[in-house]
């Protein structure tokens, strides 16, 4: 491909040139190990759009398909942003603490405080590509490294610690 092309590319059918024109509401159904649209790539598209409501669900452990708790989203933002039946629940506030009193590392996610439904569970995971996390891995799924971790819910909060630290 000439310069020309590249450039025509880039401005015409690139997915790049589309993004930032966008201003509708957003959601992009994904999935952890998709080799078609990696997850950076998604995120980098989804920071691309300057306006407008955006999520992204990922379906996790699975490549270029969806479980049924997440190909529900797109039902439900349909029924938010086209019926108007129903409140699609904000991104949950999460925080990561590295710094922490006893040096283990921790990270909450607490659920959109206005949202009604009732929340059977809440999963972590962790994807790396780290030589340490390899050698305490408890669950491989593709290039998916999965961390059993110590989950506990505080306060209308999930804690997330990794199991192979010490709770104190």
């Amino acid at each position: 491909m000439d310069e020309a092309q590249q450039k025509l590319f880039l401005n015409a059918i690139s997915c790049d040139a589309h993004w930032k024109m966008m201003h509708c509401p957003i959601l992009f159904l994904g999935a952890s190990n998709d080799f078609n649209s990696p997850t950076e790539n998604v995120i980098r598209a989804l920071m691309a759009v300057p306006l407008g409501e955006k999520r992204l669900v990922l379906a996790a452990h699975y490549n270029h398909s969806f479980d049924p708790a997440s190909s529900i989203a797109d039902v439900m933002w349909f029924e938010d942003h086209l019926k108007g039946t129903f409140k699609f629940p904000k991104t949950p506030a999460s925080k990561l603490q590295l710094t922490t009193a006893d040096g283990v590392p921790v990270f909450q996610v607490k659920p959109d405080p206005e949202c009604k439904l009732p929340i059977a569970a809440v999963n972590i995971y962790q994807s790396t590509d780290d030589a340490y996390a390899k050698d305490n891995v408890e669950g491989k799924s593709g290039n998916v490294t999965k961390h059993i971790c110590n989950l506990r819910w505080e306060g209308g909060e999930s804690i997330a610690r990794p199991k192979h630290y010490k709770e104190g």
